[in-house]
């Protein structure tokens, strides 16, 4: 399965996606996801994209940095997050590939990437 779409069916909590080796596109806007698990070795091998728009993140998904290294897009939007980690330079050049970032309509109180 290279595309998963599962935006606007109201299912929540973790969104668990080991085992998912072959997975490029991630689409679960609009739900009730605060947690992400990609499993570093058990993980998708080349995700491109991940939208998790509208859910209820609180915080930056640590398990990012399991699939940084080809994540073109990534959109976390309209959560809840309202910090960036402490190390957020050090994250921004762990995405080496990514070309679009979208942290809109979260409560961030401090964002540095330079």
């Amino acid at each position: 399965m290279e595309l998963l779409e599962i935006g606007n069916i109201g299912v929540g909590y973790e969104l668990n996606l080991r085992g998912c080796k072959k997975l490029k596109w991630l689409h679960a806007d609009n739900n009730k996801f605060d947690r992400l698990i990609f499993g570093e070795s058990s993980g998708p091998e080349k995700l491109l994209s991940v939208s998790l728009n509208s859910n209820i993140f609180k915080e930056w998904p640590e398990s990012l940095l399991d699939v940084s290294h080809s994540l073109i897009t990534l959109n976390l939007a309209n959560n809840l997050i309202n910090y960036f980690p402490e190390n957020g330079k050090l994250l921004m050049t762990l995405f080496p590939c990514l070309s679009q970032l979208d942290l809109a309509g979260n409560k961030l109180n401090r964002f540095e990437a330079s």
